[in-house]
């Protein structure tokens, strides 16, 4: 049976949008499901504020240099949701065994639109995580302690993407 999933994007701060969350949530809207940003530095009650949009995923983008705020942002969000949390961005994309140092059960690296529209379908359908393409995992028996999944092939034609959710900022 199909249902909406709820997505909500976790960000330090807004002072530059990023055209990523956009370009995700314009692609995760366009197939029916629900999105919401909060950014910590400028959301008055948080924990509050994550519990009433109940989210099915969480996905927070790590910068460079947020490698710290990503550890403290996902064991906060890990005490208020028993979903999926996701990291992604340019430092999970360079250095993916961040993963092992978050409370976030999966990494996506690389082009995340396909990767975490896959996610969504697989929360939707009750499907694992641990196999999309794009994605790194815990996995005690890898050398490093991490499994990095298939890298998909890049975007050949991005007007294949919906325009840009910049609403998702205003």
């Amino acid at each position: 049976r199909w249902r909406a999933v709820r997505v909500l994007f976790v960000q330090d701060y807004g002072i530059n949008e990023s055209l990523a969350l956009c370009d995700l949530s314009a692609l995760l809207r366009d197939r029916g499901h629900r999105t919401e940003l909060l950014l910590t530095a400028e959301e008055r009650d948080l924990d509050g504020a994550v519990r009433r949009f109940d989210p099915d995923l969480v996905i927070v983008p790590v910068g460079i240099m947020a490698h710290r705020w990503a550890a403290e942002i996902t064991a906060r969000l890990r005490a208020l949701v028993r979903c999926p949390i996701a990291i992604g961005g340019l430092t999970p994309t360079f250095y993916p065994e961040l993963l092992l140092h978050t409370d976030a059960d999966v990494a996506i690296v690389g082009e995340a639109e396909y990767a975490a529209l896959e996610l969504v379908e697989a929360i939707r359908d009750g499907g694992p995580l641990d196999d999309v393409p794009n994605v790194a995992v815990r996995d005690a028996g890898a050398p490093d302690g991490l499994r990095r999944n298939a890298p998909r092939p890049l975007i050949a034609d991005l007007d294949e993407l919906p325009p840009p959710d910049r609403e998702l900022y205003y």
